[in-house]
């Protein structure tokens, strides 16, 4: 009998065979391990052990050696970039992780998650020469050895890179020798050591970029550099050094050494009046401060901003107040013949010991500088190239992050800069608040450059008040809109008062920024009970170009559709007969760039039942001194 095979049953069978080879082939051909050059450690556990956990230790020997050195990990593809699974948090170290040599580069990015603690025994991260390691979303803390700089991480000739990272209480946080550092979005705090204990640049050819960084409460034993020490090239913007301490001659939150260039731009210097630490000792380099600001900065004895020994130091747009130096030179001392000062549209203030600055020997130079004290001015002389001596400077509290300390209204540094300094380089027409200078008609003197202010008055005929027709129609039934005054609250037959207030807005630039509005109106008498005891907040919505269907004023603006609401509620308690209201975000979006902005003005509660007048009286736009009549100040900037 002939047996027939089953078409379906062949089939399948040929299917699995060319399957299995496949699979079998696959097997054959070697493969790379990770194609995209990511090793992820997977324990907190550091060892070697063969126990299908990569450590971080492994990780980085794979990296090293592009190649399988631990089965536990991934091999290594070239410039590689080791990261951490969930749950890994610290990782304590048994001994120093092995040095980063892969010429392709290493990056270690801890996802914000993960430290790498040196237990206060061991030295974290070693850099080869030429090699670039990159350090992201990382904690380095407790590195430290005996005798040894460099606890967190220690580099000769290489490139390092810190982005978003913490450095803490390392024996000395970074020491790179004759390499680069670039540090980015971190923050190095509590690290120590006898030169830079933050962060030690040494050797002529290094360099040191520095942003968006914070050092705070590193210090020096002895030496100087608590936060930063640099011998070859140092550019510092948008930083804070804060609380940095240290003992000795020297002492000071940042030293420039040697020969070296340094810039430091938009950045603060702050101490603390029991620290004995100046914000910069400045030893023979070429040093540019601008659009900074020094305050608290205290030391023993000479400089507590900056000392400058031998060096060229040139400082624009710059604040210091608050400083002391016993021995002389409160914000600046220079000392050494060679040395050569330059100041620019700098404030020098408030100084608690030492005076302002202190010029041993040298050469000083500058123009339209405000300076406090007469007596110790850098030998500057008011009135001569625009330096203003003797005179307060009207500074605010300490603001914005990194600080700066505002201009007070009524400060002879406002629009006196020179514009030609604030034009030119490091200043660049910026300023350390973050608006474009200049605001005024000059540039102001100082790190801090004040909004423009542009001040209205209501307009005449189209503003006055508005009664409503009977107690409780909550519509307009009269109007007065030429009396020198108009009036805000109820009538003997309980009707309310509304008033509008009309502002030709329209010399604001399109692009204007405004960040602050003041709508402000002046009492000139009052008819029965304080309407704002009885008739809750004085409330004020905004129309733009105006209420209603016309400019001028009509019964119907009592009643007509607001653009925007509840915009600002007016202090119940006057300054000197002025009642002030402040726009909210969204009435201060509405002002109208381009035209007429109008405000209608009303008590939350109508009127109190009482069947007498209660109202208040204020002078409109009719009345005939001007300074009394409605005043809408707008605060901006242009971008």
């Amino acid at each position: 009998m002939k047996i027939q095979k089953h078409p379906r049953i062949f089939s399948f069978s040929i299917n699995v065979l060319l399957s299995l080879t496949l699979l079998i082939g696959m097997a054959i051909i070697p493969t790379s391990a990770h194609a995209d050059g990511t090793i992820t450690v997977t324990t907190n556990t550091d060892n070697t052990t063969d126990d299908d956990f990569c450590s971080l230790r492994e990780a980085i020997t794979n990296a090293n050696d592009d190649f399988i050195s631990h089965n536990d990990c991934n091999a290594g593809t070239g410039n590689d970039t080791i990261v951490f699974a969930n749950g890994i948090t610290v990782i304590a170290l048994g001994s120093t992780l092995p040095t980063i040599t892969d010429p392709d580069g290493l990056t270690i990015n801890g996802g914000s998650d993960v430290t790498l603690d040196g237990s206060d025994n061991y030295r974290i991260l070693m850099v080869d020469s030429g090699v670039l390691l990159t350090l992201e979303n990382l904690t380095v803390e407790d590195g430290a050895c005996a005798s040894c700089i460099g606890g967190g991480v220690y580099s000769s000739g290489g490139t390092l890179v810190i982005l978003n990272s913490i450095f803490s209480s390392n024996q000395q946080g970074v020491y790179v020798y004759e390499g680069s550092i670039t540090i980015t979005n971190s923050t190095f705090t509590g690290n120590s050591s006898t030169y830079g204990g933050a962060v030690n640049s040494s050797g002529s050819n290094s360099n040191l970029t520095i942003s968006n960084s914070v050092f705070s409460g590193n210090s020096t034993p002895s030496g100087g550099g608590s936060a930063i020490y640099s011998a070859g090239a140092l550019s510092v913007t948008n930083s804070s050094f804060i609380n940095n301490t240290g003992t000795g001659g020297s002492a000071s939150s940042v030293f420039t050494d040697g020969g070296s260039e340094a810039t430091i731009t938009k950045s603060t210097f702050s101490g603390i009046v029991s620290a004995t630490t100046r914000a910069i000792y400045n030893n023979g380099a070429t040093l540019t401060i601008a659009n900074s600001t020094f305050y608290g900065n205290t030391v023993s004895d000479y400089g507590g901003g900056v000392m400058n020994v031998s060096g060229t130091l040139t400082i624009k747009n710059s604040t210091f107040s608050d400083n002391s130096a016993p021995s002389g030179g409160g914000d600046i001392y220079q000392y050494g013949s060679s040395s050569v000062l330059n100041l620019s549209n700098v404030i020098l203030a408030n100084n608690s010991s030492g005076g302002n600055c202190v010029i041993d020997n040298g050469t000083v130079s500058g123009n339209n500088n405000m300076i406090e004290g007469s007596s110790s001015a850098c030998g500057f002389t008011n009135g001569i190239n625009g330096n203003i001596i003797g005179s307060d400077p009207k500074l605010g509290a300490p603001t914005g992050s990194p600080a700066y300390l505002p201009l007070n209204r009524g400060s002879l540094a406002i629009d006196s800069g020179d514009d030609s300094i604030c034009l030119a380089a490091p200043v660049n027409n910026t300023s350390q608040n973050g608006i474009t200078r200049p605001q005024g008609s000059h540039c102001e003197r100082g790190s801090f450059e004040a909004n423009a202010i542009l001040t209205f008055k209501s307009a005449k005929s189209r503003d006055g008040w508005v009664l409503e027709s009977t107690e409780t129609s909550n519509v307009g039934g009269t109007l007065d809109s030429t009396a020198t005054t108009f009036n805000l609250g109820d009538n003997a037959q309980d009707k309310q008062y509304r008033v509008i207030l009309s502002f030709n807005t329209a010399t604001l630039s399109d692009t204007a920024v405004i960040t602050k509005v003041t709508l402000k109106i002046r009492k000139q008498g009052l008819v029965g009970t304080d309407p704002f005891t009885i008739l809750g907040g004085l409330k004020v919505d905004m129309r733009k170009p105006y209420f209603g269907t016309a400019i001028g004023l009509a019964v119907h603006d009592f009643q007509a559709a607001a653009g925007k609401t509840a915009v600002a509620t007016f202090n119940a308690t006057p300054v000197s007969g002025w009642y002030s209201a402040l726009l909210n975000v969204t009435g201060r979006a509405y002002i109208n760039k381009t035209g007429t902005t109008q405000f209608r003005l009303y008590f939350r509660t109508d009127d109190n039942n009482d069947n007498g007048a209660d109202y208040m009286k204020f002078f409109s736009g009719n009345y005939a001194t001007v300074s009394a009549r409605p005043t809408l100040i707008i605060e901006y900037y242009l971008p």
